[in-house]
């Protein structure tokens, strides 16, 4: 019995071995479309020469060199106490926090009043009686303005 990868490839196109449609002897061939000259199989495709460095051969990983066994000699070891180290931290990162924050409802703030998100513009029309209080509100708010000066 094959495994399951042993027989996709053996059913890949790939592995199937055929002879060129037109053979020109020392010029190459042509095969399935593809033109094949003499002076490129001789070179070698350039890819495949060395199958060595690939990843990958025809689709087969390669198991890479792992190298020695992981030891725990270049992780860091503590060298002060972990207390005065979190409270320095801690201190920077809430600044961090609180900075960010502040700035994010700043950002909101300004949305809001420069009006960026047109609500007004894109809310409904005001119903006739919402209008007439709200310029009888304007007209008096401007009679008071006018009386002051």
């Amino acid at each position: 019995m094959f495994p399951a990868r042993t027989c996709f490839f053996l059913a890949s196109k790939r592995f199937y071995v055929t002879k060129p449609l037109l053979n020109f002897g020392a010029i190459g061939n042509v095969d399935f479309g593809k033109a094949t000259f003499a002076s490129a199989v001789a070179k070698g495709d350039g890819h495949h020469d060395d199958e060595e460095h690939h990843e990958y051969f025809h689709g087969v990983p390669i198991d890479p060199n792992p190298g020695p066994p992981i030891t725990y000699d270049y992780f860091p070891v503590p060298c002060k106490p972990y207390k005065p180290v979190y409270d320095e931290l801690q201190r920077k990162f809430n600044l961090w926090l609180l900075g960010g924050l502040s700035f994010f409802l700043f950002s909101l703030y300004m949305i809001y009043a420069t009006d960026a998100t047109e609500y007004e513009a894109w809310a409904r029309v005001k119903s006739w009686r919402d209008r007439k209080r709200i310029n009888a509100e304007l007209r008096a708010k401007e009679a008071a303005e006018g009386k002051e000066e």
